[in-house]
């Protein structure tokens, strides 16, 4: 008894659903939904990278200003180290 169930239940799933003209025209729009989801979801990945390249690059930028800043001040630092460690004449 549970295998002839099984197996017709087994046989429903497997057949071609009939949908009324009202079901037909739903899922069609739920496909071109779907479908303008994806076209989304791409577009705004698309903007996304270029945002990101735009990030990057402007941090790129920032640590070689940053850098360059830090050179500077190393390059005072051992100035003054060196002038402080210079005996005083009297």
């Amino acid at each position: 008894m549970i295998t002839k169930v099984a197996a017709s239940a087994s046989a429903a799933s497997t057949k071609s659903p009939v949908l009324p003209k009202s079901a037909e025209h739903l899922l069609l729009r739920m496909q071109r939904l779907f479908g303008l989801g994806l076209l989304l979801a791409a577009s705004m990945t698309g903007f996304m990278g270029y945002n990101v390249e735009t990030i990057r690059n402007n941090l790129n930028e920032h640590i070689h200003i940053a850098d360059d800043r830090i050179s500077a001040l190393e390059q005072k630092l051992i100035a003054l180290e060196s002038a402080s460690s210079k005996p005083k004449q009297k």
